[in-house]
């Protein structure tokens, strides 16, 4: 594992991997041409902390984390890079537009600039529009087939409609087709700042669902959506944007890692999604390794 100091001053990237790298491009005036493209997955975690990983000083021996660690393991680590901004959304920002948040021109952060008098207040409102270039657009350009998976809270969704009852029922068929619409809308709106594909999508934390019963993790249904990304563009270059939502809450393991794998952000699924372990081998795999206990997990 290798191990280097660099200070960016973009957000952090979690981790990139390059399916497909080469040790040396050729050199040519035109920068479209290059021989051997990579695949690139941008992973990001939501609230992940230097005890999460087992790779770091902080967190060594505590963590079941074999795939990062293999990771970290055949990777590089970056250990003195920087994020522009600790908070969710104008983080994401950084990462997909290489701005600083401040640049953001969405009316909710004009309208928060403006009331402040002129002063920028950067908070959860720093969103990308369908106006502004964003990576995957500049990534299309050089040919690459661009997805998106997990928690989005950066790109603005338009027109979703609110829910007055938290415990409403997401079985009622007025409720499930308000599930259903805001979820469409978000996806769109995904779409609609270029990239070419969106699946298993939270437009926020579960919470923000705004139906309790579906308010609960599910890495396995955006993990698929992601697989389901990659098999169908494996013979193209392509960039997958993954954001998990964990480690961020709710934690509550009936709520994370024992909640019903068919319950979604969109909804129920007819069958639970077989694209990582069962759920209910994790706490025997923590015994195993001698940690015991399911809240450590990732």
């Amino acid at each position: 594992m290798k191990k280097i100091k660099c200070s960016y001053p973009a957000a952090i990237i979690l981790a990139i991997i390059f399916l497909s790298c080469t040790s040396r491009h050729q050199e040519t005036a035109d920068p479209t041409y290059y021989p051997e493209k990579p695949n690139i997955i941008f992973f990001i975690s939501d609230d992940m902390y230097p005890e999460m990983f087992n790779c770091l000083p902080e967190g060594e021996g505590k963590n079941l984390t074999p795939n990062l660690d293999r990771l970290a393991a055949e990777g590089t680590i970056m250990v003195n890079q920087y994020v522009v901004s600790p908070v969710c959304t104008p983080s994401r920002y950084n990462c997909l537009t290489g701005n600083y948040a401040s640049r953001a021109t969405n009316k909710q952060f004009l309208a928060k600039t403006e009331r402040e008098e002129g002063q920028t207040v950067i908070q959860w409102n720093s969103f990308i529009t369908d106006k502004d270039k964003i990576l995957p657009n500049y990534l299309k350009e050089l040919g690459y087939v661009t997805g998106m998976v997990g928690k989005n809270h950066v790109i603005e969704a338009r027109g979703l409609e609110g829910f007055s009852d938290f415990n409403a029922d997401p079985r009622d068929p007025e409720i499930a087709k308000k599930v259903e619409d805001n979820y469409l809308k978000v996806e769109q709106a995904i779409l609609n700042c270029g990239f070419d594909f969106a699946g298993g999508i939270y437009h926020n934390k579960p919470n923000f669902i705004g139906v309790s019963e579906l308010a609960v993790q599910n890495l396995d249904w955006s993990t698929r959506a992601g697989v389901e990304f990659i098999e169908k563009n494996h013979e193209n270059h392509f960039f997958l944007y993954f954001a998990t939502t964990v480690p961020h809450g709710p934690t509550e393991p009936e709520r994370s890692w024992d909640a019903d794998p068919k319950t979604t952000a969109r909804g129920f699924l007819a069958e639970a999604p077989d694209v990582m372990p069962d759920r209910q081998t994790l706490p025997e795999r923590l015994e195993k390794a001698g940690l015991g206990g399911t809240d450590k997990e990732n």
